[in-house]
């Protein structure tokens, strides 16, 4: 058990006074309570871990440090004093270090079966990556959405599997080259996996399937992935005496594709290319000096695991010349373990050479018997230790196990503290900072993780509690599934899930995915073009920064041309937002009508309950009855109960085929699916994909503040889709920026009315979201100052305008299902004013952001409507003295 203490502080109320019991509970955090003790009392995962040595996982020194944890994320790092309220974790002597990464993995049904993956998070892991060498689950949106409903222990992304793709398209006819026409449909499907969810492009090259695929197939997937966002990890095509031959070929498709690549599982596996590690870094550093981004992964293991297929390059699986030759190539039959054998299970965990003796037969002649029974899984020792440190001594190489639930291969349980037992401090090949960074920190940064991988405020708390004298690897050949020692505890996502030597039963683990991520190329935000805005902004300056809080996105864009109702061209999309993830824990809330020619179903229970039951989904004006409808059979996944969600609406139909009705059943679901914690892009995307704003195109924004209330620090978070305003009205900074760029209107092929003249007809939809613990009355007036953003930048609520906002708090967890009485946490009125301040200044660089963010659009009946040119943005700001340096 990790070294605990507590101090409870909380409240009960009893049955006749949730008044009563209110002002109590004010009364004695004005007296005798520090009120950040209490406000960390409120969350299961909130603590503080004091003595660590602290390994970050930048690859800087070790030190000693505290770190407190709040609703799941390291809130501070340093010299930390435990509060009244606290749940103190001793971890003097041990090492506190991020949560493990494992890039490449093959648990994608051992997460379905146990989900607890204690051969996992035994190693440290809190992260894992499936769908490795070219084999995914299909389709993704359905594997990810049964994640998101049945959790694991461990956080999980996805690739899209290369094979899985091209049989799909192939069928059985795989052993050839794609046509055109077949190679379309891949790129169809590798785009749908990848809006899905999926985070990369796998291939098996080396596997029957994809060894027929040329390599410019693979370059026209790897491209579609990268445009996407993702990158291309491949098992290579040889990695026996062909092995440079196929590290050459990776580097062609990242120059090619144009995409980030990684060569998975890097070895040199044949006598023929052993000591020769050297080299292969070499080829890789010359491409990396060339501006491509190539990296690797590495097991700590001199053996490798697969089909015993695969050591038959030529694939003549009946030729004995070839089979011995294949043989020779790995030091000869005695280094073939076979591990998984259907028709003979009496002859697993013996090496071919073995049973070939007891058979009397040839070790050729049992391979060949063995593959016309259908094959075997095998571990082959085939690989020098001196390869194996200089591979892990290149500073782009990360740790990775390819094993997972179940696998027959020592790697499956012991790969991480094999490394840090092994390679750290028996062989000294790494250091100890270098090696928690391959594990961390590199693999983060591959997986475009920002707060995950590193020990400092902000980050999700995926965390490892080691002891570096005795951290070892127990699992052999003979014993593959033997547990490691010396991982003391391991938190995911601020929650315990091993406490050594078993699992504590929480499955907290997330589903992180690409599918809330488009368009992903990054573009500018207001700040970085100079605009200044007052107050302290999060570490994402998003909506997301308020813990707990995830978006996701659906954007369909199709057709051109004139517009036929039904058909396009389409313009639109849907956008979700989470309040506490998936948990179906239900937030207090509150909410506000500026000017009310617009929609937001949910909101009179909200009014009278004061909740909010479920997801906010915001899309375009005919589309809130699939969205709401699509939310509720999205939410009975997860729960019984009857739920009101929220739905909101702006009209896009300057761009969009609006009464076409092309939101669909399956774009909210892949919102509500695809919808993740971290960065939020912003723009053209989701429900904001066709908005207009001051006449430039408008959409999708978001952004936060950190603001002092009572003490203690709290986040209020903003997301909007921007859809209003009148271009002379339009405001940046105090600058009038609408009057500075009066051109550039939107060019519909209508009359329109003398500039000025125009009525205000749009509409703008506000989701304030915050930590601090707000009742819904309080978050009714949070909701309120929405409207002072809006008016910041030169809204006004016109007549025709639809402006409405709601507000939520992610304090108080669990106050919905209790069966009577509840106890609450209050934020004093008299402490609130910095909570408005932020919420307005949220709203009003929300909106900012979105203007910027937006890109020009031409939709129906070719309709053009121009983004805000940043250049004429600054130098309006320089003009009226506004641009920031």
């Amino acid at each position: 058990m990790p070294r605990e203490t507590t101090r409870p502080a909380s409240f009960r109320l009893g049955a006749w006074g949730l008044r009563l019991g209110l002002l109590l509970l004010l009364s004695l955090l004005a007296t005798s309570y520090p009120w950040r003790s209490v406000a960390v009392a409120q969350s299961a995962t909130s603590f503080v871990i004091v003595n660590a040595n602290v390994v970050d996982g930048t690859g800087a020194p070790a030190r000693r440090a505290a770190v407190r944890v709040v609703d799941g994320r390291i809130a501070e790092v340093g010299d930390l004093r435990p509060t009244g309220g606290d749940r103190v974790v001793d971890a003097r002597g041990l090492v506190l270090a991020p949560g493990f990464i494992d890039t490449h993995n093959h648990s994608t049904d051992g997460l379905l079966t146990e989900p607890l993956a204690a051969s996992q998070i035994s190693q440290g892991i809190t992260t894992l990556v499936v769908g490795q060498d070219g084999s995914s689950p299909w389709p993704i949106a359905d594997y990810l959405g049964r994640l998101r409903r049945e959790p694991a222990s461990v956080n999980v992304l996805t690739a899209v599997g290369h094979a899985t793709v091209r049989q799909r398209v192939m069928g059985d006819d795989f052993k050839r080259v794609a046509r055109p026409d077949e190679l379309a449909r891949m790129e169809t499907l590798v785009e749908q996996g990848m809006r899905e969810g999926a985070i990369a492009l796998s291939t098996g090259l080396e596997y029957e399937v994809g060894s027929y695929a040329a390599t410019a197939e693979v370059v026209t997937l790897a491209r579609v992935a990268g445009r996407l966002g993702g990158f291309y990890v491949s098992h290579i095509r040889d990695e026996a005496d062909q092995a440079f031959d196929s590290m050459r070929e990776v580097v062609t498709i990242a120059e090619e594709a144009k995409v980030p690549v990684q060569n998975t599982h890097i070895k040199l596996g044949t006598v023929g290319v052993w000591g020769q590690a050297t080299e292969a870094v070499r080829l890789f550093d010359a491409a990396r000096a060339r501006g491509l981004d190539v990296t690797a992964d590495a097991y700590p293991y001199n053996a490798w695991s697969s089909t015993i297929t695969v050591l038959i390059p030529s694939k003549r699986y009946d030729d004995p010349v070839e089979v011995a030759r294949g043989l020779a190539d790995v030091g000869g039959a005695a280094n073939v373990l076979i591990t998984r054998h259907t028709a003979h299970p009496d002859y697993e965990f013996k090496t071919l050479d073995a049973v070939a003796k007891a058979q009397g037969i040839t070790p050729v002649a049992l391979f060949i018997q063995i593959v016309k029974d259908g094959g075997a899984s095998v571990v082959c020792t085939s690989m020098m230790d001196d390869d194996i440190r200089t591979f892990f001594r290149w500073p782009w190489t990360m740790v990775s196990s390819d094993g997972g639930i179940g696998m027959r291969h020592p790697r499956g349980a012991g790969t991480f503290p094999r490394v840090l037992g092994r390679f750290v401090r028996e062989r000294q090949w790494l250091t100890l900072e270098d090696a928690v960074r391959k594990m961390t920190s590199l693999p983060a940064a591959r997986l475009k993780l920002t707060d995950r991988g590193v020990v400092t405020p902000g980050a999700w708390a995926d965390l490892v509690l080691f002891d570096p004298v005795t951290v070892i690897d127990n699992s052999t050949f003979s014993d593959p599934f033997k547990q490691s020692t010396g991982i003391r505890n391991v938190w995911v996502n601020g929650t315990l899930v091993w406490d050594e030597p078993r699992t504590t039963g929480a499955r907290p683990g997330q589903v992180i995915s690409l599918a809330s991520r488009q368009p992903v190329e990054v573009k500018p935000r207001a700040r970085s073009l100079g605009v200044p805005f007052e107050g302290t902004a999060g570490s994402l300056n998003a909506i997301t920064d308020v813990p707990g809080v995830e978006v996701g996105f659906a954007t369909i864009v199709t057709g051109d041309g004139a517009l036929v109702r039904g058909k396009g061209p389409v313009r639109t999309g849907v956008t979700a937002v989470l309040p506490r993830g998936r948990s179906g824990d239900n937030v207090f809330a509150g909410w506000h009508t500026l000017n009310g020619n617009g929609e937001m179903t949910g909101t009179t229970w909200i009014t009278e309950g004061g909740f909010l039951e479920g997801p906010i989904l915001i899309t375009n004006t005919h589309s809130v009855g699939v969205a709401r409808d699509t939310a509720v059979e999205w939410m009975a996944r997860y729960s019984d109960i009857v739920p009101l969600p929220v739905a909101a609406e702006t009209y896009d139909g300057t761009l969009n085929d609006s009464l076409g009705f092309h939101v669909k059943r399956e774009h909210v679901l892949a919102a509500l699916d695809g919808a993740t914690p971290g960065t939020v892009p912003e723009g053209n995307v989701g429900g904001g994909t066709g908005m207009v704003a001051f006449g430039f195109k408008g959409g999708t924004g978001t952004a936060s503040r950190v603001v002092t209330a009572g003490g203690v620090d709290y986040t209020v978070g903003a997301l909007v889709q921007a859809n209003f305003g009148r271009r002379p009205q339009f405001l940046v900074a105090g600058a009038p920026v609408g009057r500075e760029i009066p051109d550039l209107m939107p060019e519909t092929g209508r009359p329109r009315a003398v500039q000025g003249d125009d009525p205000e007809s749009g509409s703008i939809i506000a989701v304030i979201a915050t930590n601090a613990p707000l009742l819904p009355h309080q978050l009714r007036r949070l909701a309120q100052r929405a409207g002072l953003g809006v008016a910041r930048v030169g809204g006004s609520g016109g007549n025709g305008s639809g402006d409405i906002f709601v507000a939520f708090s992610t304090a108080n967890p669990g106050t919905y299902e209790r069966p009577a009485t509840a106890a609450v946490t209050m934020l004093s009125n008299d402490a609130i004013d910095p909570l408005f301040q932020g919420a307005i200044q949220a709203t009003e660089e929300a909106i900012i952001n979105a203007v910027v963010a937006a890109e020009t659009m031409v939709g129906r009946d070719g309709n053009r409507v121009h983004a805000l040119p940043h250049d004429r943005l600054r130098s309006a700001l320089r003009k009226y003295n506004r641009l920031a340096p």
